[in-house]
């Protein structure tokens, strides 16, 4: 009897392992369900790694529940620009049925990770979450999905329009406190007297200051350039704007 127990309990685990095996190796289709709020993330493509861990980073793109999406363009120089667009519902159905379509929640391209540096995707549904790297070290080879990336990060077909932020906050450091090359030039001066303080004041007030209005468009586009160094008070400063849901 005790013999019969031990081995239907043992058929059972097996049983329990191969259907845990099969469910990750091949997991059901999952469907393009998602959470449709403006504050959650839906599509990423981003970098892992490197030195991109900085104030006022933005993703290469980035699409959140309700359709809204941003994207980062750099010129020959490096100057940055960032793009924002709107799809609507069924657009956002169509993108997400086309990357399943594709294989990209497929089992085994989970373990498609050659390392972890280099850009991914990642996709969170409500009913799967996935992320591939897609570059770098990876090996990944899937066209169909590559293209589908490369489509996010020029827009996924919206019309895009110059993202300009509202509201901001400035973050200010003497440039001997960060790592720029040393033949980096200040390209800008701030207007001490037209904002009514300088990036000196700033810096003693814990180097961080929430900015709108002329201050923060001003501020943006010296950030856009690869290295912001801006003069004020007859010193150098390196800046950096963080924007709520846009930079990380």
């Amino acid at each position: 009897m005790i013999k019969r127990v031990v081995i239907i309990v043992a058929g059972l685990l097996l049983l329990s392992a191969a259907a845990c095996l099969l469910y990750l190796f091949f997991p059901p289709t999952p469907k393009a369900d998602w959470n449709m709020s403006p504050d959650t993330p839906t599509i990423t493509v981003d970098r892992l790694g490197g030195t991109h861990v900085e104030y006022g980073y933005i993703p290469d793109a980035r699409v959140w529940g309700d359709g809204r999406i941003i994207w980062v363009e750099y010129d020959s120089g490096g100057r940055r620009r960032v793009l924002e667009g709107h799809l609507s519902k069924e657009e956002m159905a169509q993108l997400i049925n086309q990357f399943i379509g594709a294989g990209f929640f497929k089992g085994y391209r989970r373990f498609n990770w050659g390392g972890v540096l280099g850009p991914y995707v990642d996709i969170r549904l409500s009913n799967a979450h996935h992320m591939v790297a897609i570059g770098g070290t990876s090996d990944y080879d899937n066209k169909s999905v590559l293209d589908l990336v490369a489509l996010v990060k020029s827009g996924a077909g919206t019309e895009g329009v110059t993202f300009t932020p509202t509201e901001g906050t400035l973050y200010v450091f003497p440039r001997e406190d960060v790592d720029v090359p040393p033949d980096a030039q200040a390209s800008f001066q701030w207007p001490d007297e037209e904002f009514g303080y300088g990036l000196e004041q700033a810096y003693e007030l814990g180097g961080e200051i929430d900015i709108t209005g002329k201050e923060l468009t001003f501020a943006w586009e010296i950030v856009s350039y690869p290295t912001p160094l801006v003069e004020s008070g007859g010193q150098v400063y390196w800046i950096a704007v963080v924007v709520p849901g846009v930079t990380l």
